[in-house]
């Protein structure tokens, strides 16, 4: 189902002209109904039950593993070795290869229950390298300054990051502001707009 998704993702990407026959297929083999009857039917209902079966295998619940994609501002860019349907592919080597399970198995699992262990799986490898990271001479760095030797942590992905909240309002006491009148940049801009105005209507 996933490659299915993937190809449509692309081909609608290319405005690819047989993008309505790959989501046939993809309705053909989710009901297991013969892609002949698919096409018979109005194109509005099509994409209703396009959208309900997508919905349906979506995350009920934001997977921190996907919320922060971006790691340094930019744009992602596809690693050049991925091709169409090889999340499937991928995530099916990872689970084989941890827990032993068969194609079937793994193509059954819950989406939910799929994100949190694969999340799991990622964290582990991420606590993995860190340790070793930490018992090599690259973790330390000396300042020749101060003389002395620091930390330098291993960087760690977006989403085994803390959320950064924005900061609230805080109350300062009457003791503390400032005195006088406060003077805006931009109010003063507007005001010496309009005394050149009376200026030059004066003269």
């Amino acid at each position: 189902m996933q490659a299915y998704l993937s190809t449509i993702h692309a081909a609608a990407k290319t405005h690819a002209p047989d993008v309505p026959d790959i989501i046939c297929q993809f309705l053909a083999a989710a009901l297991d109904s013969p892609v002949e009857d698919l096409n018979k039917l109005p194109w509005m209902e099509v994409m209703e039950a396009f959208s309900k079966i997508q919905s349906v295998n979506d995350p009920s619940w934001r997977v921190p593993m996907l919320k922060n994609r971006k790691t340094d501002g930019k744009r992602r860019e596809p690693v050049p070795w991925m091709y169409i349907g090889g999340e499937w592919y991928y995530y099916r080597h990872v689970f084989s290869s941890i827990y032993g399970w068969d194609e079937d198995y793994i193509a059954n699992l819950e989406i939910e229950e799929a994100f949190a262990m694969m999340q799991e799986i990622e964290a582990e490898r991420q606590l993995e390298k860190e340790w070793e990271y930490l018992l090599s001479d690259r973790s330390v760095e000396f300042d020749p300054k101060t003389k002395t030797s620091h930390l330098r942590p291993y960087a760690r992905p977006l989403w085994m990051q803390a959320d950064i909240k924005k900061p609230g309002k805080v109350r300062m006491l009457r003791s503390m502001m400032p005195v006088g009148v406060i003077g805006d940049p931009r109010m003063m801009e507007k005001l010496e707009i309009i005394e050149d105005v009376k200026t030059t209507n004066s003269s």
